[in-house]
C-alpha cells in the first residue's frame, strides 16, 4: 500500500528530479510505433520480423541478470550511462544497415543489452535514496510519477513520429531519437548517491546471497510476468491492428501514442482518488484486461481503440502496483538491481514465449483475432493471483 503526495512531495531531492528527466528523454522512440512499417517497407516478411522480435526478447531474457549483476557491484549509474551509449548505437544501426537481416537482428539485439544495462537501476536508485532518507513510503507515488514521464515520453514521440517521417524521411526518424537518447546522460552525471560504489567490503555480497533472494521473490513476480506475455505484444502491434482496421501507419502510431498518455493520466487519477490500493486486487484488473482481449476479434475500428485503451490504461496501473510490491518484499539492498533485473528477466521469459505464439498465430490469423487468442494468459494471470488470495485469507 502507500499514499500519494503532492508532486513537490514526490520529487523530495535534485536526484529524483534528475532520473525522472533521464527517464523521460531515454524513453522517447519515435521509431516505437513505425519500425514494424520500417521492416515492412524494406521486404521484410511477417515471419522475419517475429524472428527479429523474439531474438530482441530472448536478448532481454539472457541480458537481464547479468546487467543487474555489474550494476549491483559495479555501480547503478555505470549501468545507466552504458546503456543510453549503446541505445544510441542500436538506433542508429538499426537505419544504416536495413539491407541485411542478420546485421539488423545484431543491432535489435544490441538494444536489448541497452534497455537491460537500464532495466533496474533508475528504480533501485530511487527506493533506495528514499529508503536513505526514510521516506521509502513515496516510493509507490514516485514510481507512477515515473510511469507517468515515460508514458509521455513514449506516446509524444509515437504522436510527431509521422510528421518526423514525412519531412525527414525514415534517418529523421532514428536520428532524432538517437539524438534525445544521448542527451539523457547529461541528466545524470552529477547524481550523488551513497550505493553507487559496491567495491567496498561493506556492500559485497556473493551469488548465493542472490539466489536466496531470487527464491524468495520469483515466485511472488510470476502471476504478473504472465501479463506481459500478452499485452507486450499487444502494445507493440497495436499499430499493425489499427492499421488493418483501416487506419493509415502515421494514425495508427498517433493512437497508440494519445493511448499511452491517456493510460499514464488514468492511473495516477486513480491512485490519487483511491489513496490506498493494494496489490492483492490485482487479479480483479487483470480479469478486465484478459475481457477486453478476447473480444478482439468482432470489435469494429472505434471499439478496438476503446478496448485498447482500457487495457493498456489497467495494466499501467497494475505495473504501478507490481513495483511497489516486489520493492516492498526485497530483503537486501546490496542486490536490489539484481532481484529486480532477474524479475525482468523471468518477464521478458514470458514476453518471449508471447511473441513465439504471437508469431505462430499470425501466420493463420489476422491481428485481430491473434490478438484474442494472446487474452488467454491474462486470464491464467487472474486465476493464479485469485487462487493465491483464497490461500492466504
Amino acid at each position: 500500500m502507500f499514499n500519494i503526495k503532492l508532486f513537490s512531495d514526490l520529487v523530495p531531492n535534485s536526484n529524483i528530479l534528475k532520473l525522472l528527466i533521464f527517464s523521460l528523454l531515454i524513453t522517447f522512440s519515435a521509431e516505437r510505433g513505425l519500425f514494424t512499417f520500417f521492416l515492412h517497407e524494406n521486404n521484410y516478411t511477417i515471419s522475419q520480423i517475429s524472428f527479429i522480435q523474439i531474438c530482441f526478447s530472448m536478448s532481454l531474457f539472457f541480458f537481464e541478470i547479468p546487467t543487474g549483476y555489474f550494476a549491483d557491484r559495479f555501480g547503478r549509474l555505470s549501468s545507466l550511462y552504458i546503456g543510453a551509449i549503446l541505445k544510441t548505437i542500436s538506433l542508429l544501426g538499426q537505419y544504416f544497415f536495413i539491407n541485411s537481416f542478420i546485421v539488423e537482428t545484431i543491432f535489435f539485439i544490441l538494444g536489448a543489452l541497452a534497455l537491460s544495462f537500464i532495466s533496474g537501476s533508475v528504480t533501485s536508485i530511487i527506493y533506495q535514496d528514499l529508503k536513505d532518507n526514510s521516506k521509502e513510503y513515496l516510493f509507490g507515488g514516485i514510481f507512477s510519477l515515473l510511469q507517468f514521464f515515460c508514458s509521455l515520453s513514449l506516446g509524444l514521440s509515437m504522436i510527431i513520429a509521422n510528421s518526423i517521417l514525412k519531412n525527414y524521411n525514415w534517418f529523421g526518424v532514428y536520428f532524432i531519437t538517437s539524438v534525445v537518447t544521448l542527451s539523457s546522460i547529461f541528466f545524470i552525471l552529477k547524481i550523488k548517491i551513497k550505493i553507487n560504489n559496491h567495491l567496498n567490503s561493506e556492500n559485497n555480497f556473493e551469488i548465493k546471497d542472490i539466489i536466496k533472494e531470487l527464491i524468495f521473490i520469483l515466485p511472488k513476480s510470476l502471476p504478473f510476468s504472465i501479463i506481459y506475455a500478452a499485452m507486450t505484444p499487444y502494445f507493440l502491434y497495436s499499430s499493425i491492428l489499427f492499421n488493418s482496421q483501416g487506419f493509415d501507419k502515421g494514425f495508427s502510431s498517433a493512437i497508440v501514442g494519445f493511448i499511452e498518455i491517456a493510460g499514464a493520466i488514468f492511473t495516477l487519477i486513480i491512485l490519487y482518488r483511491l489513496k490506498r490500493i493494494s496489490y492483492k486486487y490485482s487479479y480483479i484488473f487483470v480479469s478486465i484486461i484478459s475481457f477486453f482481449m478476447f473480444f478482439n476479434f468482432i470489435y469494429n475500428p472505434i471499439i478496438a481503440i476503446i478496448a485498447f485503451l482500457i487495457a493498456n490504461s489497467t495494466v499501467l496501473l497494475i505495473d504501478v502496483l507490481y513495483h511497489n510490491y516486489i520493492n516492498d518484499e526485497i530483503r537486501d539492498d546490496r542486490i536490489r538491481t539484481s532481484v529486480l533485473s532477474a524479475v525482468s528477466f523471468l518477464d521478458m521469459l514470458c514476453i518471449s514465449i508471447g511473441f513465439y505464439i504471437y508469431g505462430l498465430l499470425a501466420m493463420k490469423f489476422n491481428p485481430m483475432q491473434t490478438m484474442s487468442y494472446l487474452s488467454i494468459f491474462p486470464l491464467i494471470s487472474a486465476i493464479i493471483l485469485f487462487l493465491i488470495r483464497i490461500k492466504k485469507q
